[in-house]
């Protein structure tokens, strides 16, 4: 199973964790918002808490258990994975007492990655890759032109973050990032993470 992140979430909508395994994770933000809003009218519809959404390249696997639910996010076609279940117990096995009192302190649970690890079986993607291709204005003609305008500000910067790029093209972070990702596959441009901030850079 490919787990692109995981979040671990209150009742209200608030995310006490959250652990990206490649780039290319939807932001908890965005998980955040979708989260209340699919909880509330599935609970309002059928009397029960969702367990699983697909919308484009994404499959979300949800799993109530007490005060908390993990939503796992992941590019299969599966079935749930019986490791939510046992992630939501071993998460409230050590933090239990600690969920009641969280006050929006960022990292108070980072200890829990471990544990993540070992029942998922996954790693968290690698920092840097560096680049096997030429990334060049001849490169623009043997790709899709939704690639051109990120591939000519790569080109010109030499070096920036995803956030950077988005700002210069006025879109959205994310679907930057998601392009840059496909670049970075096909090895056309390196990407190193600093802070959970995404760079990427030409040769």
């Amino acid at each position: 199973m490919r787990v692109n992140s995981l979040y671990i979430m209150l009742d209200d909508g608030r995310c006490i964790y959250n652990q990206y395994f490649t780039p290319t994770a939807p932001p908890k933000n965005l998980i955040t918002g979708m989260f209340t809003a699919l909880q509330g009218f599935i609970i309002e519809i059928t009397g029960r808490y969702p367990t699983v959404l697909s919308t484009g390249q994404y499959t979300f696997f949800f799993q109530k258990r007490g005060p908390i639910t993990i939503v796992l996010s992941t590019n299969e076609k599966i079935k749930q994975p019986s490791e939510l279940s046992e992630i939501g117990l071993r998460f409230l096995q050590q933090f239990g007492n600690e969920v009641d009192a969280w006050r929006g302190n960022e990292g108070f649970f980072d200890d829990f990655y471990d544990d993540l690890v070992d029942l998922l079986g996954v790693e968290m993607t690698t920092t840097r890759v560096d680049p096997t291709k030429p990334l060049d204005p001849m490169t623009l003609l043997h790709l899709d032109s939704e690639y051109h305008p990120v591939i000519k500000e790569l080109i010109r910067l030499k070096n920036a973050s995803s956030n950077q790029i988005a700002d210069i093209l006025k879109d959205k972070e994310f679907q930057v990032r998601l392009k840059l990702e496909k670049l970075v596959d096909k090895g056309y441009i390196g990407r190193y993470i600093v802070d959970e901030d995404y760079y990427y850079f030409t040769n």
